[in-house]
């Protein structure tokens, strides 16, 4: 059986980012396996998305503005399911396995 594969697409610019294993970190800085510019409200490192056996899981990094997951503000780590839109400045993305 092949390995289900994450990823986040960007809602506007349709760019689809494979999510790296076992821990994924997302922000502006080139030190992040998916880096998003363009937009300042983005923290240098926004927030990570962890993968442990079959289940991913999103956690704000202390990021200035928030991280939303389904339009409800991170407060600790939450489990990622294929569908869910996660929001960080003006971005919005959306999870998806495959």
């Amino acid at each position: 059986m092949d390995e289900q594969q994450a990823f986040l697409i960007d809602l506007l610019t349709k760019r689809k980012y494979p999510i790296a294993t076992p821990c994924c970190r997302v922000g502006r800085d080139k030190l992040n396996q998916i880096v998003i510019s363009g937009d300042e409200s983005i923290s240098r490192f926004h927030f990570t998305i962890s993968k442990q056996n079959d289940s991913y899981t999103i956690e704000d990094t202390k990021s200035q503005y928030g991280t939303f997951l389904n339009s409800k503000r991170l407060e600790g780590p939450e489990p990622l399911k294929d569908g869910d839109v996660v929001k960080i400045g003006v971005s919005l993305f959306w999870f998806q396995l495959q």
